[in-house]
């Protein structure tokens, strides 16, 4: 019964907007709803539901969606309305847009453009949310594709370099033993396989810049000029976008990772509508206290990857160590962290996105 409602409620749709073609990009609405509170579509706005983790009620009639994922997004016009239904209380996800009249539309009479064609003011965007950004060349001459989620531009495949961004040297480090004892920056590879396409791990070392022993040494930069690595506030802006209640470590409904992660080489393929192609291959760790756990020879087929933020400090200013972000086949989590202090940590490889400054 819902399962035919929600078709009824497609086909309606389309027929409202059947003269309307064209929809601007407004915003994107996370939103809470407490039971019998409601949400009116407004005048001369679309909305396209991408994620809810509850019940409510659409224009009166109950809808749930299977397991809490939304397979097809649902589409609302003016004037329908959303009401709380459970407690707790559901958390949707939605993208707003404004109904351009065909009139001063390019496109055709009588279609609806729900997808790559669709403008947010500043070029058209493959999906919901995101435009093509400028590429990016580092001093290696490797050539990186970006997307732009916001105000924000990412990189949408690994940091490849194997030089800080003044041209020095980082080492390649292809033996687990001598990776476990380093205590300088440097890189190595999933599965020791240079050709296999998914960029370079880094030691935290290199992330933060640490390029010798000496004290006096400042460190040094590893993202190319014009870039840097994301800290742990940017990565949460960009996970807002897409996760209505923020933050949220090891949870088996957050849409995070559907929207971020590619659309193959995960045990269920996402939908990739941020444009960033994150893919399913592993962190390289091995530590004092967990010597199994370890795929330094091997690429895995783990279903999660992880990703580095820029260094954190001490109060008293010193370095001490980075965050990741880890993103799984369902869920993410930012609970990973690496410390100079802590020398059983100092071994895992990870990769590396960047954001463009501002």
């Amino acid at each position: 019964m819902k399962k035919y409602f929600l078709i009824t409620l497609i086909i309606a749709f389309t027929a409202q907007i059947n003269a309307q073609s064209n929809l601007i990009f407004n915003q994107v609405i996370n939103e809470s709803l407490p039971i019998g509170a409601q949400l009116t579509v407004p005048v001369g706005k679309v909305w396209k539901i991408t994620m809810m983790n509850n019940n409510v009620k659409i224009n009166g009639i109950e809808t749930y969606w299977n397991q809490h994922k939304i397979t097809t997004p649902v589409w609302l016009g003016e004037g329908d309305i959303i009401e709380g239904l459970t407690n707790p209380n559901p958390i949707l996800s939605i993208i707003e847009f404004n109904v351009v009249p065909t009139s001063s539309s390019s496109v055709g009479s009588g279609s609806v453009d729900t997808g790559s064609n669709i403008s947010n003011g500043q070029g058209a965007i493959s999906g919901i949310d995101y435009t093509d950004g400028p590429s990016l060349t580092d001093g290696d001459g490797n050539v990186y594709q970006t997307a732009q989620i916001n105000d924000q531009i990412w990189t949408t495949s690994n940091l490849d370099v194997s030089t800080y961004s003044d041209g020095t040297p980082i080492p390649y480090v292809s033996d687990i033993e001598e990776w476990q004892n380093l205590s300088t920056g440097a890189y190595t590879y999933a599965g020791q396989d240079s050709e296999a396409g998914y960029g370079k791990l880094y030691n935290i070392y290199a992330i933060v810049g640490k390029n010798d022993n000496d004290v006096n040494t400042p460190f040094k930069k590893l993202a190319p000029e014009g870039y840097h690595i994301p800290n742990y506030d940017e990565w949460n802006t960009l996970v807002r976008v897409y996760y209505a209640s923020g933050i949220s470590a090891n949870t088996s409904d957050d849409f995070v990772s559907q929207f971020l992660k590619s659309e193959t080489s995960w045990n269920i393929a996402g939908n990739n509508e941020s444009g960033l192609n994150i893919k399913n291959f592993p962190i390289i760790i091995r530590n004092q206290t967990n010597v199994a756990n370890t795929n330094w020879n091997n690429i895995s087929s783990l279903n999660f990857t992880v990703f580095a933020t820029s260094l954190m400090e001490s109060a008293s200013g010193s370095t001490i160590g980075i965050r990741a972000i880890e993103i799984r086949d369902f869920g993410l989590t930012y609970n990973s962290y690496y410390s100079f202090q802590n020398t059983s940590w100092i071994v895992p490889a990870i990769y590396v996105r960047l954001l463009k400054n501002n």
